[in-house]
């Protein structure tokens, strides 16, 4: 189970770029956590960032950035 308790106070104060390995029953949760944040995901196709389609991308390692 994703536990995001720990997690946020660490995004909130830093804003980092997060890089994410998931495709798990997790992937969903992760992903509500970093929108719900002001983040934007994306994925890697050939070495460039494709804005994230959670009913697409399944599967795959999410780049989150944060929004200006």
């Amino acid at each position: 189970m994703f536990n995001h308790q720990l997690l946020r106070p660490l995004l909130e104060r830093f804003r980092p770029t997060v890089l994410i390995e998931t495709g798990g029953e997790n992937r969903p949760a992760i992903i509500g956590l970093f929108r719900a944040m002001g983040y934007d995901g994306f994925t890697l196709d050939r070495g460039r960032e494709v804005p994230l389609d959670p009913d697409r991308d399944n599967g795959k390692d999410i780049v989150f950035r944060p929004r200006p």
